[in-house]
């Protein structure tokens, strides 16, 4: 990328937040940051129809999702989410960066089949 014309920021729940970006560009994004959004395995579900909506239909779009592999306590884990991403046979991920010292942590790139 030589140039980035635009960045916006947004925060919401999985499904207004779906509805919202939208509408708010129909084309989609052409890059999705996401962080520490996988901890809860029953809202993963909507947050994977969020991105396939929001995701731009172009094999240069993308997704960086960083999360931490397993969160204790509630059952979300990095497992989990992908095995979830690949059953839609719509989107595809891979491993990018991991850390396994401490609190293990990956970064995955998702992208359209």
């Amino acid at each position: 990328v030589d140039k980035v014309d635009k960045v916006d920021f947004y925060s919401g729940d999985w499904q207004s937040l779906k509805d919202m970006l939208s509408e708010h560009r129909p084309t989609g994004y052409d890059v999705i940051l996401m962080a520490e959004t996988i901890y809860n395995p029953s809202s993963v579900p909507v947050l994977i129809a969020c991105l396939l909506a929001t995701l731009k239909d172009s094999p240069d779009a993308f997704i960086l999702l960083a999360a931490k592999c397993y969160y204790f306590g509630v059952g979300g884990s990095t497992k989990m989410f992908m095995q979830q991403v690949h059953a839609t046979s719509k989107l595809k991920g891979e491993v990018v960066w991991y850390s396994h010292q401490g609190v293990k942590r990956e970064i995955w790139r998702i992208a359209r089949v």
